[in-house]
């Protein structure tokens, strides 16, 4: 709704999602400022015929009516605030829950470039963090336009049929250097958020590290408290010193244009003033009518001024969302797997070519290699050799490589993203630690197929061995892991580990990598894990390791050793170990520490 379209926004056009969104709260919040324009000069009218009454000496009845009249207006005014601020209120709670839905929605199915990239990725936040208020923004922008012009045309109609139609006139002119100002002023505030957005992320990344509990323990040890508060306090004294120069430069011109406008109201004033000495008006005419230029003048100034400011910062919202609209979704990348009929044979690298974005350094140099079904497989090599990033290529995170990567003898990419996720399971290096339940942890890797999910989930807790842990939780599978809640039980980082591998062997995808498995692992179980990743069985058709423990290769079928982004060796571990080369040399090195 809000991120579909093919065409570009205009202020208007995005005004317009809070009838496609809400419509009924839409329509009657213009009903309000229809009211809240007009009210104004019913008021006027009727304080004048009461003021007039009173100092005419009419009857008694005629001063009650006026007085009922004016208070009717004054108890409507009120009654009515409350009710509009609910209405208004729940059209800001739709367009929050629609864009915050359909924001993660859309960022989820980016292509993988527009997260790594930094200016983009912030483009991406900006926009789906700040639709709700800046569409709800614009269509407030109308609505105060709506009911100032109400109000003011229907004043003028009071000043134009009393011969002094030049007031309101001269009020509307004097506004617009006010518009103007504030215009302008609200396009350096936006850019000013705009250019400093990544500053505001680091102070908030300090803040974290200050506060978080998940770092008391190396601030106690290391005490850098102080050290990163001072930072904190230099980046954040920066930030402030700018945004308050940034703010006083605009609040400077605005100011200037209040005092004169002050004085133009003085002028007005008299001059009705004297028109009231010529008998042109009653003095109850001339009281409402000063009291509703002061009226004016004052939400010209509480209302023109935040609304000239809000005009260009969904101005420079609407370029931010309208360059997020050209990047490149592919909505595959939310597409569930499938059940496939593919059978894995193979996978094969004929010659890829890989640079990241923005680079010409070769992060994978003319590599091919090929991997069988119902074999194990290792990569090894030096930080930074390309082996992670295989496996973004893989799996479809990237596109734009040279050679071929063939599935099956078949080019990878004419598969779907949905048949991919079916044949693939991999449990990232940077593994996510979701603070649910222990059960939810490990099903999470097979929502969309719960076929026998008790069945496979026993299984891979067994062969994670996580029996021990959900005997000493309070609720089993049942209890909440983490910080967040007050019942919830934090674990050591190995058990977290092992819960990501049985997320991955609970999918059962024909295909299992890992990168950097046991990083957190005690030896022992590092071993039984390596014993079952070594021998494919059952659904699993391949399996693949990355790792810097080399103690994993002694099993696998086949190794393969990276070096700047080139495999420099394959074959077996005794293979590797006979001809004493880059392999030789790691596996010794590492051995050596142990013995």
């Amino acid at each position: 709704m809000i991120y579909d379209r093919e065409d570009k926004y205009t202020f208007g056009k995005l005004a317009a999602l809070n009838f496609k969104i809400a419509p009924q709260y839409a329509i009657v919040l213009l009903f309000q400022n229809i009211i809240e324009g007009l009210l104004p000069a019913w008021l006027t009218l009727a304080i004048s015929s009461f003021i007039d009454s009173f100092q005419s000496g009419s009857e008694s009845g005629a001063f009650f009516k006026a007085l009922s009249i004016v208070v009717c207006i004054m108890i409507l005014q009120n009654a009515a605030s409350s009710f509009f601020s609910f209405v208004r209120q729940r059209l800001k709670t739709a367009l929050q829950r629609i864009s915050e839905y359909e924001g993660m929605e859309r960022a989820a199915s980016l292509e993988y470039i527009y997260i790594e990239e930094r200016e983009k990725s912030e483009n991406v936040s900006r926009v789906t963090g700040g639709a709700a208020n800046h569409i709800f923004s614009s269509y407030q922008v109308i609505l105060t336009t709506v009911s100032l012009a109400i109000r003011a045309g229907s004043l003028a109609v009071i000043f134009f049929q009393y011969h002094v139609w030049w007031v309101g006139i001269i009020v509307l002119l004097f506004s617009m250097p006010v518009f103007v100002l504030s215009y302008r002023s609200g396009e350096k505030v936006y850019q000013f958020y705009k250019d400093n957005y990544s500053h505001s992320l680091q102070m908030n990344h300090q803040t974290y590290i200050l506060k978080n509990r998940e770092m008391v323990n190396e601030r106690t040890l290391f005490e850098y408290s102080h050290e990163i508060g001072e930072k904190w306090g230099r980046f954040r004294n920066e930030y402030f010193r700018k945004q308050l120069s940034t703010h006083l430069n605009a609040e400077k011109a605005l100011k200037i244009s209040s005092i004169g406008s002050c004085v133009m109201l003085g002028v007005l004033i008299a001059s009705m003033a004297a028109a009231y000495f010529q008998g042109a008006i009653t003095i109850g005419l001339l009281m409402a009518m000063v009291g509703s230029l002061v009226d004016l003048n004052s939400c010209i100034h509480q209302a023109l001024v935040p609304m000239a400011s809000n005009v260009s910062d969904i101005k420079g919202f609407i370029l931010d969302l309208n360059r997020f609209l050209e990047y490149s979704f592919d909505p595959e990348y939310l597409s569930a797997p499938v059940k496939s009929e593919v059978i894995f044979e193979s996978l094969e690298f004929e010659d890829v070519v890989f640079c990241y974005p923005n680079s010409d350094r070769k992060v994978l140099d003319h590599i091919s290699f090929r991997i069988e079904g119902g074999r194990s497989y290792a990569f090894v090599g030096k930080n930074g050799s390309g082996k992670s990033t295989m496996i973004k290529l893989i799996l479809g995170l990237y596109h734009n490589y040279g050679g071929r990567i063939l599935l099956n003898g078949k080019d990878i990419k004419e598969y779907s993203k949905a048949e991919r996720k079916s044949i693939f399971g991999v449990m990232f290096q940077d593994y996510a630690k979701y603070q649910i339940s222990l059960k939810e942890n490990i099903d999470l890797g097979t929502v969309h197929d719960r076929e026998g999910i008790s069945r496979r989930r026993e299984e891979a807790l067994k062969k994670m061995k996580l029996h021990d842990l959900i005997e000493r939780l309070p609720k089993g599978l049942d209890t909440q892991l983490g910080r967040l809640d007050a019942s919830a039980q934090d674990i050591s980082g190995g058990e977290w580990q092992r819960i990501a591998i049985a997320r991955l062997l609970v999918s059962e995808k024909q295909v299992h990598i890992m990168d950097e498995p046991t990083s957190s692992i005690d030896p022992l179980l590092e071993e039984c894990i390596f014993d079952w990743f070594s021998n494919p069985a059952g659904k699993t058709a391949a399996s693949v390791v990355i790792s810097h423990r080399l103690g994993v290769t002694k099993n696998v079928d086949k190794i393969y050793v990276m070096d700047q982004g080139k495999i420099v060796e394959q074959g077996t571990y005794q293979e590797l170990m006979d001809n004493e080369n880059m392999f030789y040399e790691m596996y010794t090195k590492q051995q050596g520490r142990f013995v």
